[in-house]
């Protein structure tokens, strides 16, 4: 049986999720609200951010300050399809 996606709007959760290898595969924007979603492995990406909700998921965090710029600037200036 294949998982439901993994939906959340939490752009500090996508940079963690980023860092640790779990890239977004799409985002959405409904009324100024971007949701990231994960659809390949969207149980890992539960997994990890259960990890990230409890404090116990460990990030560089020059990498998570990058990666939370990227997904600012890309919310600012989504790319039109």
């Amino acid at each position: 049986m294949k998982s439901m996606p993994y939906s959340p709007s939490d752009i500090y959760l996508a940079a963690a999720l980023a860092v640790k290898g779990e890239r977004h595969d799409k985002t959405t924007s409904e009324k100024g609200r971007i949701t990231f979603h994960w659809i390949q492995e969207p149980d890992k990406a539960r997994y990890l951010a259960g990890e990230y909700y409890a404090r116990n998921l460990s990030l560089d965090a020059r990498s998570y300050a990058d990666e939370i710029r990227s997904l600012k600037t890309l919310c600012h200036n989504p790319i039109s399809e």
